[in-house]
Formats: structure tokens, sequence, C-alpha cells
């Protein structure tokens, strides 16, 4: 009987050592994210730039086939000049270091796509793309506004709950 518990035993702990190399192993396409517990798909330059360029032409009417493969490209490349900065910057965080994303490279490049944009598209295009891209940075500010009052009020919740400071847990 004892053989068969022990025989049983290890059984389970290797099915185990399995799994768990298995679970980290199975989807190298996918990193770990700033969740515990969740992972993230990073997707490829070239997924980006498909997303980004049918997003707008369905956004924008009347953009041809034409102006898509332009539109295609220069997210493209914006794609892959992120990618690009992104790898450095990982590859230097394992290093030690700290590095932070250049808001200057990032504000050139997409200096570059807009006025890549204003010659692909037309005049009335490009005012939909103009207000598509206020739109979007009128729902982000909100996003911060929003993560600001939140953060707020988790610091004033945590300030009430200072020690010394009477609170539920030591009314008694």
């Amino acid at each position: 009987m004892k053989k068969f518990f022990i025989a049983i035993m290890a059984l389970t702990m290797t099915l185990g050592v399995c799994a768990q190399d298995s679970i980290g192993n199975a989807r190298p396409e996918r990193r770990e994210s700033n969740r515990p517990g969740r992972q993230r798909r990073e997707f490829t330059p070239e997924e980006v730039a498909a997303k980004q360029a049918m997003d707008l032409k369905e956004k924008i009417e009347g953009i041809s086939d034409q102006q898509y493969e332009q539109i295609y490209a220069i997210y493209l490349w914006r794609a892959q000049e992120s990618k690009h900065e992104r790898d450095s910057i990982m590859a230097n965080r394992k290093e030690g270091e700290r590095p932070q994303m250049n808001r200057e490279k990032m504000q050139q490049r997409e200096n570059v796509v807009v006025d890549a944009l204003k010659l692909i598209l037309d005049e009335k295009q490009y005012a939909a793309y103009e207000k598509l891209q206020n739109e979007q940075r009128q729902r982000m500010r909100q996003r911060m506004r929003q993560r600001q009052m939140q953060r707020r009020e988790g610091e004033r919740m945590e300030g009430l709950r200072e020690p010394g400071r009477m609170s539920d847990d030591n009314m008694f």
C-alpha cells in the first residue's frame, strides 16, 4: 500500500511539473502584462498596421484600395519603429537599467504619419481623420481624469487608515 501511495504522489508531482512547464511555453507569442495572473498577446507590427489601417478605412468614407495600401505602409513603418524602440528598452531593462520611451521620438514619428496622411487623404477625408483624432484625445483625457480621481480617492482612504486613527478594526 505504501508503494502504491508513493507511486501516486510521484506521478502527481511529475504531472504538476510538466503542466507548469507547458503553461509557460505553450504560447511564446504572449508575454506577461502588468496585471498578475494575466497574459497579454503582443501583436506583430504587421498586425498592428493592418488593424489601424482597416479601422481608419471603416471610419472614414471613400478611402480607396490604393489609399489603404499607402496608409498601411505608413502605419507599418510606425509600428516597426515603435517595436524596435520597445525591444531595445526591454533589453536594457534586463541589464538592470530603467530607460523610458523617448517622447520626442514618438512625437516625431507621429508628425511623419500625420504629414503623410495629409498627402494621401483628400481634404474631406483628412478633416474626418482630424475629428477622429480629437475624439480619441478627449476619451484619453477623460480616462486619465478618472484614474487620477480614483488614485486620489485611494490615497484619501489610505490616509484614514493611519496608525493611531480610529477605524472599525481597532474600535474594541
